[in-house]
């Protein structure tokens, strides 16, 4: 089967939403890049899909394919401004 560049832009656009649910993002992109549904509940339900180790923090991993944490707002900018402050340093 073929990759849909509309069904996943529009799931992604649904999913990013102010009103959409936040702890749903994750699913919503597996649904977005063709995973099977029958995976996406499995590793909804902390079943025996999701590798994770910290499945109670949300934390979703499928082996060999993706590992999602949440992080909390102005995070990623700390961590990219550390990693630029690090590489300008060596």
């Amino acid at each position: 089967m073929a990759f849909d560049q509309t069904y996943c832009m529009d799931t992604l656009t649904a999913a990013t939403r102010p009103d959409a649910d936040s702890g749903e993002f994750i699913y919503a992109l597996l649904d977005a890049y063709g995973f099977p549904k029958a995976t996406i509940t499995q590793v909804r339900h902390a079943g025996q899909r999701n590798v994770a180790r910290r499945k109670d923090e949300g934390h979703v991993a499928l082996k060999n394919w993706l590992y999602f944490m949440a992080v909390r707002l102005g995070f990623v900018r700390k961590l990219e401004f550390a990693n630029v402050t690090y590489a300008s340093a060596a």
